[in-house]
């Protein structure tokens, strides 16, 4: 299995030494791993401000659907390209055709949500607790630090995700997963208190948001793969630099979940400390974390090799 940390940079030192020619215009698809939010504004603004345009790209953003992984939707064919996070590495020691392009995000988003009221306080009240959240690769950094707890995910009641937030306000569970970056402005709205259980504070450092595509695309298409790469950095850069003009841009034409301009601005906000702009090469990433994640999920029994 090649590595996955390294055969792109080895494509692009070919594509870079390389000059295409071709005026033909390239559609391809972006799966996309939630619904339409500030999340992905880099994505829109790499379309709407014409970065896509300008490498001869015409591209569709393709909400997920919630039924399936937006991973297994790139392997399949149902798009080229996709944005996973570090999860993306177990999928690799699976032996899925996966590559990894960009690194957007330096930290996961991904809590554990609890109310105040609810007497929760510290990790191990969640033991024999029943908790919702996606419990697959999606969510590795939560798998990773509820694997902590004695007797590990067993000493809990799982249940599948709603993706409901009145679950908590409704009794029915004592924690949820979700992103620090979005669902903590629902509760901010209603003035409800919670607690947040963050993997980083528990020595597990996930890597979030990423763009990858599969090895079939980065052999088939290498040049189409830098083009894609160049436009989705120009596009996050411009984001970050112009955040009120995307969030109005969100509002206008990706508002599929009908947010309100307060939330998507509280959004920004967080994204921006989960990107880190100012203090890392936008797209870039430390082979060594990868690495050690690699590691970790063979050490938390998710993996038996951690050759990647």
């Amino acid at each position: 299995m090649r590595n996955i940390l390294f055969i792109f940079i080895t494509f692009l030192s070919i594509v870079w030494s390389a000059v295409s020619h071709s005026s033909e215009v390239e559609k391809i698809t972006i799966q996309l791993k939630w619904l339409n939010q500030f999340q992905f504004a880099g994505y829109y603004a790499a379309r709407e401000k014409g970065f896509f345009a300008e490498e001869g790209l015409d591209v569709t953003l393709q909400e997920r659907n919630l039924q399936t992984s937006q991973i297994e939707e790139v392997i399949a064919g149902k798009a080229e390209y996709g944005v996973a996070d570090a999860g993306l590495v177990l999928e690799r020691l699976k032996g899925r055709p996966v590559v990894l392009l960009a690194q957007i995000f330096q930290h996961s988003p991904l809590v554990l949500i609890a109310l105040q009221e609810s007497g929760v306080n510290k990790l191990e009240d969640l033991l024999g607790q029943r908790v919702m959240f996606d419990n697959t690769s999606n969510e590795i950094a939560i798998l990773a630090m509820l694997k902590t707890l004695p007797g590990g995910l067993d000493a809990l009641q799982l249940v599948p995700h709603s993706y409901r937030l009145e679950e908590l306000q409704e009794k029915n569970i004592k924690a949820i997963s979700f992103y620090r970056t979005t669902q903590p402005y629902w509760f901010q709205e209603r003035k409800t208190p919670i607690k947040l259980f963050d993997p980083r504070d528990y020595g597990i450092d996930i890597y979030g948001d990423n763009l990858f595509t599969t090895e079939q695309e980065l052999f088939n298409h290498p040049e189409r793969v830098e083009k894609v790469v160049r436009a989705v950095r120009k596009g996050w850069k411009y984001v970050f630099d112009h955040p009120d003009e995307i969030v109005d841009l969100i509002l206008a034409k990706y508002n599929t979940q009908n947010l309100s301009g307060e939330q998507l601005l509280f959004e920004a906000e967080q994204t921006r400390n989960m990107v880190l702009p100012d203090f890392f090469v936008l797209g870039s990433y430390d082979q060594l974390r990868y690495k050690k994640y690699a590691e970790l999920f063979v050490e938390l029994g998710f993996s038996t090799h951690s050759y990647i």
